[in-house]
């Protein structure tokens, strides 16, 4: 028989009268298969964005960055003309999202961000090269 309330999911006990919180633990994302983008787990060029809506790409972005992405960030590493054309069409289908300017501004994880992103850019087009090139 239990002789206390019990306390709600989230608090530990150290006394009878102090309660704490619990942290969570930590979630570990486990490598998604090869021959897909390293990114977002997906099978796509790497010129092609980002699946936004993939868990994987969710995760993996929020742990580098500290927010959740969006369709803006999924196709931040692509051309002009290609952020241009789905930027259109999710708008069209009421889907596109952009981060708050808060999430941006003053989070240090984003320092020097652009460089990190072209930097895989770079080698995952690379990679993908490699992968898909002909036997001579």
């Amino acid at each position: 028989m239990r002789d206390r309330p019990r306390r709600p999911f989230g608090e530990g006990i150290l006394s009878d009268d102090e309660p704490v919180e619990v942290e969570a633990p930590a979630m570990k994302l486990l490598p998604c298969r090869p021959g897909v983008c390293q990114e977002c787990a997906v099978d796509h060029p790497p010129e092609a964005p980002h699946n936004a809506q993939s868990l994987y790409y969710q995760y993996k972005f929020y742990g580098a960055n500290g927010r959740w992405p969006t369709w803006a960030d999924a196709v931040a590493h692509c051309d002009e003309r290609t952020q241009g054309f789905w930027k259109a069409e999710l708008v069209k289908l009421g889907a596109w999202t952009e981060p708050r300017p808060e999430e941006v501004a003053g989070n240090p994880r984003l320092t020097g961000d652009f460089a990190r992103v072209q930097t895989t850019f770079d080698q995952a087009r690379a990679d993908y090269d490699r992968r898909n090139q002909t036997p001579e």
